[in-house]
């Protein structure tokens, strides 16, 4: 691996994890569901959460709001909130997880095209100038 991507790798997953270390019990879940209407959709990492956040609105007299749960993955995400018409809230775990996936997804694409380009020979002649 490129000494570049995995530092960098190791650095921004130590970053993440230093902010989910400092957001512990800082009230982001609390905060969340103060900011939630009727009629909104919040979307949540697991049917846990989407429980427990459900709970929580039904404490607070809320029972139209829209709870589900999906993969960290932007295309599950749309597919999910297909035909909301309110706010969308993001639970802070599926955030955090977004983030990790994010990393990883981006450090496997870097690796894979600079593996790939020392496997094979340039298809560009070397006398190629623009």
């Amino acid at each position: 691996m490129n000494d570049d991507i995995n530092r960098l790798h190791e650095a921004l997953g130590m970053a993440l994890r230093m902010y989910e270390l400092g957001a512990r019990r800082s009230g982001r879940t609390s905060r969340m569901i103060e900011q939630i209407r009727d009629g909104e959709t919040v979307v949540c990492l697991n049917q846990q959460g989407a429980r427990q956040v459900q709970r929580l609105l039904a404490e607070r007299g809320l029972r139209s709001a829209r709870i589900t749960s999906c993969a960290p993955d932007f295309g599950e995400l749309m597919s999910t909130t297909a035909g909301c018409t309110g706010r969308v809230h993001l639970d802070h775990l599926w955030v955090h997880e977004w983030y990790s996936a994010a990393i990883i997804r981006a450090t496997k694409e870097l690796e894979g095209a600079v593996a790939s380009r020392d496997r094979k020979p340039s298809s560009v002649p070397p006398d190629f100038h623009l």
